[in-house]
């Protein structure tokens, strides 16, 4: 029994040790990315979100929401009055604020690490904009009625950081949008398949328990007003549907709008 207990933990051993192996292709991958981010004076953190934006936008103009971005934006429409200041971080080109303008919400300022996304954002929209990092934005305390981010926060090292910036700003509320919820199937599928802990596209994705954010956010003054889960896949509009007519209640992505409290 203790031969056969000592194989098994061996094993074992092997066996997990083997999911943190670093594949070579990601080997590569950091070395040009290093390179990169060398040639361009940049810290590796602030190289990859810059390069993100770009590759998020790189057609170079504003881009067309997808259906299940518009669930997200639609609720955050729902808890935004026309005459309100809206700081969207991480706005990019301007996506969000195109829907938001066009469904009347004007007074917007969209704020990107990004500056060339920031020139096309203001020439096609011609709405203010604010080159800064969102985890310090050195605005003033409650600059802001609303704080809006889209698909951004996730691309945050310690999104956390980002969070604590959005609560600084905003004066009344935050409004999160689109951003993945944390997965224990999707990691187990990963881990049983031995994956590259780099995607090939070259992505890192934050992903947070609801909860935790809106604790997070309880402590940073803020109550959760809206909350919504929701169902995103690469599969196709068909798939989407159908998770999310069956298990309503469920979802990889979540939407959620926090009003300060005092």
């Amino acid at each position: 029994m203790r031969g056969r207990m000592g194989v098994f933990a061996c094993s074992s051993c092997f066996v997990i040790a083997s999911f943190h192996r670093l594949h070579s292709r990601d080997l590569q991958y950091f070395r040009e990315f290093a390179a990169q981010a060398n040639a361009a004076g940049r810290s590796l953190q602030d190289h990859y979100l810059v390069i993100q934006k770009v590759q998020r936008n790189e057609k170079g103009g504003v881009h067309t929401l997808s259906p299940h971005e518009l669930r997200g934006i639609r609720l955050a429409k729902e808890h935004l009055a026309p005459q309100e200041s809206c700081l969207i971080m991480g706005g990019g080109a301007g996506g969000e604020a195109a829907w938001l303008l066009d469904h009347g919400i004007r007074n917007i300022t969209c704020l990107d690490i990004s500056q060339g996304l920031l020139e096309v954002c203001a020439k096609e929209l011609g709405i203010k904009t604010l080159c800064a990092d969102m985890r310090a934005t050195k605005l003033p305390d409650r600059s802001f009625d609303v704080v809006v981010t889209h698909r951004s926060l996730h691309h945050l090292f310690y999104p956390f950081a980002g969070l604590e910036e959005f609560a600084r700003v905003a004066r009344r509320k935050v409004i999160i949008i689109n951003e993945p919820i944390r997965s224990g199937l999707k990691s187990a599928v990963r881990r049983i398949r031995r994956g590259r802990i780099i995607s090939a596209a070259g992505i890192y994705e934050y992903q947070f328990n609801v909860d935790d954010v809106s604790r997070y956010m309880f402590f940073s003054g803020f109550r959760p007003e809206a909350v919504i889960r929701y169902w995103e896949t690469t599969k196709g509009p068909i798939l989407n549907a159908i998770l999310n007519a069956v298990f309503r209640f469920a979802g990889n992505r979540f939407t959620a709008v926090y009003q300060r409290l005092a």
